[in-house]
């Protein structure tokens, strides 16, 4: 299965360019919440766009209710921490893929499994598989030179928006309707 997606890539996908005209780079910082016992607020998502200076450059913060939870797979899985930390990822990428284009971007994320699978571009599970096909097929479009990484959670910035809290954002965040509205697309 994996040889025909990659060779679907090579016959599909236009070669990466490594050039000195890449710009400075970007750093990505998502995160996701998952409370199910919590009426307001079950599971969130949230992300901060950063520039090479470390000035905040976006942002987004997003609510997911239950019936966005059942087709990542609650309640029959006990937790979807993973695949809401990979749709966050997700989100943050599809959101600012025109400030992504073709730029260097490290993209920072507390999950050990979301950075493994954005890495190996594979999942075992659904919807993991179709979560990280859509990173891929998305990486492919905006020629995005990514690069994954974890962070520990008290040290990512997209921690708050996650869990509806934006007082540590500096930039007005992406309106939550429009983020919705990309995460029902997804």
């Amino acid at each position: 299965h994996y040889l025909n997606v990659f060779r679907q890539c090579l016959l599909q996908s236009k070669p990466r360019e490594v050039t000195s005209s890449w710009g400075d780079p970007l750093f990505l910082f998502t995160d996701a919440s998952f409370s199910p016992d919590s009426e307001t607020w079950p599971c969130g998502l949230g992300g901060v766009l950063v520039d090479h200076n470390g000035t905040q450059v976006a942002a987004f913060s997003c609510k997911l209710d239950f019936d966005l939870l059942k087709v990542l797979g609650y309640p029959s899985k006990s937790t979807v921490i993973f695949e809401a930390e990979l749709l966050a990822l997700l989100v943050g990428v599809s959101l600012w893929k025109k400030k992504l284009r073709g730029r260097p971007c490290v993209c920072y994320v507390d999950n050990n499994a979301t950075r493994d699978v954005a890495i190996a571009g594979r999942a075992r599970t659904q919807p993991g598989l179709s979560l990280v096909m859509d990173l891929l097929q998305l990486e492919d479009e905006v020629g995005l030179n990514a690069w994954y990484a974890r962070v520990p959670s008290a040290s990512n910035i997209a921690d708050g928006p996650s869990r509806d809290d934006l007082c540590s954002l500096l930039v007005k965040p992406t309106p939550r309707e429009l983020v919705h509205l990309l995460v029902k697309k997804i």
